[in-house]
């Protein structure tokens, strides 16, 4: 009767509508519920046994069985937990009941504690997770033993030496305590007391476990840990402010006692700091205490191992400037304060540290006005009183000069190294050499200093420009010129930070964007500055010239840059300040005729389109019929010219244009010239029969066609056409016969044609044979080519082409924009399957400038790569159906350069991974300058040889 019992409470375990288990699990082991009534010692442990022998083999198979029916929360419907949660009871009856018998096992004590551990896993995936604390506790309390008194304040047991696996189950509950803390609501903070309690008895345990154990089990402690300290900053405001903020500092020395626990640090400090400005309703004074404490407790345990923890802690201190920036200005000063007693910590340790935490706390003390207006009246206040109020601060204005030749000592360094010509004493950025680039390791913080200041100059430029009238005329508004002349010395180092972080893509750490927006504004503030002190005019003038040529600038940019400087030109015109009026209107033409330049480049950006406009095109060959007929038979037919693919963009063009043009009394000209050896044998000129046709030996031969010439073949019924008197031939053409001559030079009786290039097509030579007395030439390659057929070499080329065109637009440039930018355009087709062997791109560098075609062809010719700059001609741009007649013919008329690739019948695979090796070169930004410098280096060597 017990096994049958057995068999079916085992069976409602695994069935998936198990009902009441715990009921019957409850009546089944009701025999361990005598233990407690027996109190004679001797009598309770021959119960014990008793039931040991009786219910063991149940209890081993039902604890088994349990974990994988409650391992994984399948279904977290209202049901689905109510009777998980009768399970769990079941499951906790049975480890209780194998608990009450486990001292009369041969086991250790901690072995039944170790089953536990797997319910309380079960738990945590189901996520009751107060059921998962009570457990937790349940366990370190059997382990601890409540016998002796001396351990009544203690919540784990002693330390044993050797003990590494009670240490793990030790640990391991310590860890599902901190987790499920953080996971549960708490209404008061008992249990973040206890947590603490834990964390300082249960490192005394790490030191028993081995090395990996310490490993594996320090980090699922620390992340717990940082969970529950989550939770508590989440309600930070019921509780108290001291022990949030004490709870978060023994977070992050936890983090910082173990190596391989660092890296997580920051993460948690993002996340908390995330929390913090996250909640709307929170009162601020609460979460910048909070925030600033976590960042003080940073800056204690801080060292910087690598450049890495350093630019993740600035980037925690630049989060927390903007979201008290944005905040208001009533928070600004006293974070000001808290950020400049941080920097005091790096003075010698680390002064780069030291200078942006000093640059961000000057950048929040800025806009406080406090102390001139009163709190009441700064929200009223306009921009012009508020400069006011600024430049009257003589302390504050102390402090910014001080704070500024510490910066400028730090950047002179990089400035030395920087090996740009100087204009009127400011260097030309836009010189893309990358000289100042090889010593990029002495300046791994530079990013992050030019954020620094950048923080700083922007509410400074905003209000410079703001009220930039009133600065300009001396006599609308007097102020001391020795801080507008510091205010102009810190937008100068801004500027040249932000320039030089141009010059040098790779240091940016996708700030670029960010970092030209306010260097427009800061470089117009600086200009104006200048106006007003005569201080360093010309370098002012030549800065604002760099943005205006700058790559990344836009046309709105731009009009924003020409309508400033073309009021502020006209304020000194009329003010009768002549000089400083033409500078700034000789700005305001050179930025109008950039924007003019950007507006005709905007079409070499877009990419063209080579399909035919089918309708229009329709229309055009029946127009010019129509047109015809009205006019007489004596009118002369048309000639309509039909390439079959093109030899730039390898598009290929259906024939059923020359029947529709043939069908309209046109002259059809076939044009073959892209067509390679073998596919002139499948014209098909039986079925379509133009009246003339036009090829090359170009792609027969070679890329140098080595006969100087190509052919006209005339349809006799067509010929007439030719014979026309030259007045009534709109282009006429001279035709002259001539012999031809052999264009070759015979060399140990072999004859080479053109040069060899790297898709093999000049490769074809010939021999010349004597055979009775007469030369015969033979072409080998066309005879290789014969032997290939025209079934596999065009299989070959089609698979060559597609491969390549999909390699050269996987090529994207890395950490540019918030988008990659690619690095290829390609112009044409790209992956149809009818196209040609020809494929024209162009290639642009990470600022999205198009590099010269030519440069590319040159520098393709010393890899001994055949690629060529082709130009599209009466090619269809966007997709703009409104343009005017005028636009449409200039767009008609607009030449487009690209790079063009061909493939030839000898390419094998390695000539387009070489083709790709080369274009995936352009990736560096400075290719194209080294290239220049290598070859200049070379001639120097040729030239002292």
């Amino acid at each position: 009767m017990a096994a049958t019992d057995e068999v079916r409470l085992l069976s409602l375990i695994e069935s998936s509508h198990a009902g009441d288990v715990f009921s019957s699990f409850s009546d089944y082991l009701r025999p361990f519920s005598a233990l407690s009534s027996t109190s004679r010692k001797q009598d309770r442990t021959v119960t014990v046994r008793s039931l040991g022998k009786q219910f063991l083999p149940f209890l081993n198979k039902s604890i088994s069985l349990f974990p994988k029916r409650l391992s994984v929360a399948a279904n977290p419907d209202k049901e689905a937990r109510e009777s998980a949660g009768d399970l769990f009871r079941a499951y906790e009856l049975c480890l209780d009941c194998l608990e009450s018998f486990s001292a009369q096992l041969a086991c250790k004590p901690h072995t039944v504690q170790l089953q536990r551990l797997r319910m309380i896993y079960c738990l945590d995936a189901w996520g009751f997770y107060e059921r998962v604390s009570a457990q937790a506790f349940k366990v370190l309390e059997r382990l601890r033993g409540s016998g002796i008194s001396s351990r009544k304040c203690r919540l784990l047991p002693e330390v044993q030496d050797g003990e590494a696996e009670l240490a793990m189950v030790i640990v391991e509950a310590v860890a599902a305590v901190f987790k499920a803390i953080g996971m549960a609501l708490q209404t008061d903070d008992k249990p973040y007391r206890t947590a603490l309690l834990l964390l300082e008895e249960v490192r005394a345990w790490f030191r028993v476990l081995d090395a990996k154990a310490y490993e594996k089990l320090h980090r699922v402690l620390v992340t717990n840990l940082g969970k529950c300290a989550l939770s508590l900053v989440k309600e930070a405001e019921r509780f108290d402010g001291d022990f949030v903020r004490s709870f978060c500092d023994s977070t992050v020395k936890e983090h910082y006692k173990f190596a391989l626990s660092k890296d997580r640090i920051y993460k948690f400090a993002r996340e908390v700091l995330s929390v913090l400005f996250g909640l709307k309703d929170r009162r601020m004074s609460v979460t910048i205490d909070i925030s600033m404490s976590l960042l003080r407790s940073l800056t204690c345990q801080f060292v910087a191992d690598t450049n890495e923890d350093l630019m993740e802690f600035v980037d925690l201190v630049s989060y927390c400037a903007h979201k008290v920036r944005a905040a208001g200005d009533m928070y600004c000063g006293k974070v000001s304060k808290y950020l400049n007693e941080m920097a005091a910590n790096f003075s010698e340790a680390i002064p780069q540290l030291n200078q942006i935490l000093r640059l961000y706390s000057s950048g929040l003390s800025i806009t406080v006005y406090d102390s001139t207006f009163g709190e009441s009246k700064v929200k009223d206040a306009t921009d012009d009183w508020k400069i006011q109020a600024l430049l009257d601060d003589e302390a504050r204005w102390q402090s910014l000069v001080s704070l500024l030749a510490m910066v400028d000592s730090y950047s002179g360094a990089v400035r030395n190294q920087t090996d740009g010509s100087l204009i009127g004493g400011h260097k030309n950025y836009n010189n893309k050499t990358n000289d100042s680039c090889k010593n990029r390791n002495k300046k791994t913080c530079w990013p992050q200093y030019v954020d620094a200041l950048s923080f700083l100059c922007q509410p400074l430029a905003d209000l410079i420009n703001s009220v930039k009238r009133k600065i300009v005329l001396k006599s609308e508004m007097p102020c001391a010129s020795a801080h507008l002349s510091t205010i102009h010395d810190v937008f100068l180092q801004y500027c040249d930070g932000c320039l030089f972080l141009q010059r040098c893509p790779s240091d940016t750490g996708g700030r670029a964007t960010y970092n030209n927006k306010a260097l427009l504004n800061v470089a117009m503030a600086a200009f104006i500055i200048s106006l007003r002190t005569q201080l360093k005019l010309e370098i002012s003038a030549h800065l604002v010239e760099d943005v205006i040529t700058s790559p990344w600038i836009r046309s709105q940019e731009l009009k924003y840059l020409l309508a400033s400087l073309y009021n502020i030109g006209v304020v000194l015109y009329r003010n009768k300040e002549l000089e400083k009026a033409c500078e700034a209107l000789r700005l305001c033409s050179k930025a109008s005729w950039r924007c003019v330049e950007l507006h005709c480049q905007m079409f070499e950006i877009v990419r063209p389109s080579t399909e035919i406009v089918s309708e229009k095109l329709k229309r055009k060959i029946a127009k010019s019929n129509k047109r015809r007929r009205r006019r007489g038979k004596e009118d002369k037919r048309g000639l309509f010219v039909f390439p079959l693919q093109s030899l730039v963009t390898g598009a290929s063009y259906s024939y059923s244009w020359m029947s529709l043009a043939q069908e309209n009394e046109w002259h059809v000209l076939l044009d073959t010239s892209a067509l390679g050896s073998k596919d002139m044998e499948t014209l098909g000129l039986s079925l379509f029969q133009p009246d003339f046709l036009i090829c090359s030996f170009t792609e027969v031969l070679g890329k140098d066609d080595p006969s100087g010439f190509g052919c006209l073949f005339i349809k006799k019924s067509s010929s007439q056409a030719l014979s026309e008197a030259p007045e009534h031939v709109t282009n006429p053409a001279n035709l002259t016969a001539l012999k031809a001559e052999p264009a070759w030079k015979t060399e140990n009786d072999e004859i080479t044609l053109g040069k060899g290039y790297e898709d093999h097509k000049a490769s074809t030579s010939a021999t010349e044979i004597e055979e009775d007395d007469r030369a015969i030439i033979e072409f080998r390659g066309l005879d290789h080519a014969d032997s290939l057929g025209l079934i596999l070499i065009s299989r070959r080329l089609k698979s060559l082409t597609l491969w390549l065109v999909r390699a050269l637009m996987t090529l994207k440039h890395p950490g540019s924009h918030e988008t990659e930018m690619p690095l290829v355009k390609i112009c044409g087709p790209k992956t149809r399957t009818n196209r040609g062997p020809s494929i024209s791109f162009n290639i642009f560098d990470w600022q999205g400038e198009k590099v010269d075609p030519l440069v590319v062809e040159r520098l393709a010719e010393r890899e001994k790569i055949s690629l060529r700059c082709a130009y599209l001609q009466k090619i269809r741009i966007g997709k703009n159906k409104r343009r005017s007649d005028d636009e449409k013919q200039n767009l008609m008329s607009l030449r487009v350069s690209v790079v063009s690739v061909r493939l030839g019948f000898m390419t094998n695979f390695d000539d387009v991974f070489r083709v790709w090796g080369f274009v995936s070169r352009f990736l560096d930004a400075d290719f194209v300058e080294k290239e220049k410098w290598r070859k200049k280096a070379l001639e120097q060597i040729q030239i002292a040889n």
